[in-house]
């Protein structure tokens, strides 16, 4: 009897972790939703969506301008004739300026409050608040609330890491420097300012929001220095490109590391691969469900797009206006 209730229990088991993984997953797709609608209603309120990163990517400490004055991106303008003496809403990124329409209005008013002194998000004193939307629960990282951080002599947190990440469009996040992640050709990027209007390979075969998976962290300095400082997900850290995803490849690609400046490589989950270089930064969307990830799209659909989508197909969806239409997939 004991035998035959065990082969029972090992026949239903994978049904019901089947289950359990369908409900996370619809749960994610829930939150990505919220996470597409609140970019939405900012555009709806600023004419535009929110910049993906105040800093060009992998330069800190420095904003352009309007907010900064010591340099600018390439082909920002006009020149800037009177710079100012230090650099406003450095390491802010899309993921706070959604916050008032993801039902977060007086923590984005105290953000708004340290943010005018001229400070760093980084150093925003809830920065481990965690926003539930922005979370995927089949990730079991998330929510992450402590990253590593060399400059805090490894007792400082960066804050919050979430799963949602916003796309930046089919290629590296700084090709050739700094400068040139003000030119990429999704909605997000450097001192972004995408309307709908300029999405002109249309919302629905344009990627908006998508998910990756978050590298666990280590309570206390490891012995390299490094193990624990993963970019990915940071939200009140961005500038190297960490809450940013590329559809260069495919979802899931275990053949392709994601790069980055600042990243676990022998730390990482295992379905997160990096590498860490300071050229040609990527991050590719990822997630725990069986098969793919969740996508949303620029008019507000979220989707369920597989590994196996063609790599033309999905380098298609991460442009907003290559005038090449992805039709059916």
């Amino acid at each position: 009897m004991i035998a035959i209730i065990g082969i029972l229990v090992a026949l239903l088991l994978p049904a019901v972790q089947s289950a359990r993984e369908a409900a996370r997953r619809m749960q994610c797709s829930n939150n990505m939703k919220q996470v597409a609608l609140a970019l939405h209603n900012h555009h709806a309120a600023f004419g535009r969506f929110p910049h993906g990163n105040y800093n060009c990517l992998d330069h800190t400490f420095h904003t352009p301008p309007p907010y900064g004055g010591d340099y600018q991106c390439i082909g920002q303008s006009p020149p800037v004739t009177n710079p100012i003496s230090f650099n406003h809403q450095d390491r802010r990124c899309w993921a706070h300026d959604i916050w008032p329409y993801l039902e977060q209005q007086p923590l984005y008013d105290r953000f708004t409050e340290h943010m005018n002194t001229g400070a760093s998000a980084l150093s925003f004193l809830e920065s481990g608040t965690i926003i539930p939307p922005l979370i995927c629960p089949s990730d079991p990282t998330s929510p992450k609330t402590f990253t590593h951080w060399n400059g805090g002599g490894g007792t400082t947190s960066q804050g919050f890491s979430g799963n949602m990440v916003v796309c930046a469009g089919n290629d590296f996040f700084n090709r050739g420097g700094f400068p040139t992640s003000s030119q990429l050709n999704g909605i997000f990027y450097a001192v972004s300012k995408t309307r709908v209007a300029d999405i002109r390979d249309g919302t629905t075969n344009t990627a908006l929001v998508s998910e990756i998976i978050l590298s666990p962290d280590k309570p206390s300095p490891p012995s390299d220095g490094w193990s624990g400082h993963d970019i990915r997900g940071r939200y009140h850290n961005p500038a190297h490109g960490g809450v940013l995803f590329s559809t260069m490849w495919p979802p899931n690609s275990d053949e392709v590391n994601d790069r980055l400046n600042w990243c676990s490589e022998d730390n990482h989950a295992p379905q997160a691969p990096c590498e860490r270089s300071t050229a040609d930064m990527f991050v590719l969307a990822r997630s725990y469900h069986p098969g793919g990830v969740n996508l949303g799209t620029a008019d507000g659909a979220i989707r369920f797009v597989t590994e196996g989508i063609d790599v033309e197909v999905f380098r298609k969806v991460g442009s907003r206006a290559d005038g090449e239409i992805t039709g059916t997939w």
